[in-house]
């Protein structure tokens, strides 16, 4: 129940560990009579799964892994998620929005590789 509101636009965001965040449609509080009705659908999202080996095939632990969404045209959002790869190599990313997304992979001595890829 929404008590003592402001009469303003307002919208109504939803966050939730295991969910996508949702952020509702614009709506203006009614100032008498009953309060508006809302229908929320939460997404779950995508996952990304990846192993960090060298050449010699035994896992690079402990390095860092970003991802950055891709916005329309390419260009990088500032939405980045880091993590860093476990003892055996392996880094995974949760409730992702399908899309363009960029990996980064910065290894130890600064040294990165770039890989674009489209989830969902």
């Amino acid at each position: 129940v929404l008590e003592r509101v402001p009469a303003a636009a307002m919208r109504l965001r939803v966050e939730h560990p295991d969910w996508l965040d949702l952020l509702g449609e614009a709506f203006e509080p009614p100032t008498s009579g009953s309060p508006p009705a809302f229908f929320l659908e939460l997404e779950a999202g995508v996952s990304l799964a990846g192993r960090l080996l060298d050449a010699s095939g035994a896992p690079r632990a402990g390095e860092r892994v970003d991802l950055v969404a891709l916005a329309p045209g390419g260009t990088a959002d500032q939405a980045t998620q880091t993590t860093r790869s476990q003892a055996d190599g392996r880094f995974a990313f949760e409730h992702l929005r399908p899309g363009p997304w960029v990996v980064r992979h910065v290894q130890q001595d600064g040294l990165f590789s770039l890989t674009r890829l489209s989830l969902g």
